[in-house]
């Protein structure tokens, strides 16, 4: 079925490999969506397995696992994604770490889904964010929009603890203030006649940096703590 010319981390970008991996994406979409959870591992499994495909994989099994109150398992699979590209499956990490009340933890991992999705933010709280206007915006709609979907397992019998508890992050004067300028530095990056493109990109980058992240989080763990 495959060439043997290609390895499987090129499938994605050969036009022969290609149409056989987004069939399985969009069957592995379904399944989830429709609650058949064996069968979506199952495809999870072949992805890996036939297609090399190791990130959406994980991303599926962590969003699995946490629609089936596995909460190990859905943090394993997330937290490996979450410098690869794939910086959504933070909010999986973060919700299963709220479960299992390792809400400091927790508190990490929702600061860096929030930095780089701040609108799906406010949509996993069911904050209306508006409509989005440029690119960066719709980008971060569609991410909403999916993890919606494909958490819909979990959101619809989230406990009220981990509910009260995200509620109450998003809410807190340090995190509203963080996603403010997030959302201003993106904003400045569609601006025509911006003449510093380059240290806006840059701050954007910072914000969402490893060492920004964790420093935050201490900072707004400090101010929950009672």
């Amino acid at each position: 079925m495959f060439p043997k010319r290609l390895t499987r981390k090129h499938y994605w970008v050969d036009l022969a490999t290609r149409p056989y991996m987004r069939g399985l994406r969009n069957l592995l979409l379904g399944l989830n969506r429709s609650g058949k959870y064996i069968e979506a591992l199952e495809i999870c499994e072949k992805l890996e397995r036939e297609c090399g495909d190791a990130d959406t994989a994980a991303w599926y099994r962590a969003a699995i696992h946490l629609n089936i109150n596995c909460w190990e398992s859905a943090l394993e699979n997330a937290e490996g994604l979450i410098d690869r590209m794939l910086p959504d499956a933070a909010f999986i990490a973060g919700f299963a770490l709220s479960e299992t009340g390792k809400t400091k933890r927790a508190v990490t991992f929702f600061l860096h889904g929030i930095l780089h999705h701040p609108r799906a933010a406010r949509m996993l709280a069911g904050i209306d964010a508006g409509e989005p206007v440029h690119f960066d915006q719709v980008e971060d709609h569609n991410a909403g929009v999916g993890l919606l979907e494909n958490l819909h397992g979990y959101l619809s019998n989230q406990s009220p603890a981990a509910r009260s508890f995200y509620a109450q992050l998003l809410a807190h004067p340090i995190v509203g203030s963080l996603i403010e300028d997030m959302e201003t530095v993106i904003a400045q990056r569609h601006e025509r006649d911006n003449c510093e493109w380059r240290d806006v990109f840059d701050r954007m980058n910072e914000m969402r940096s490893t060492d920004f992240i964790v420093a935050q989080a201490q900072r707004v763990t400090a101010a929950l703590s009672p």
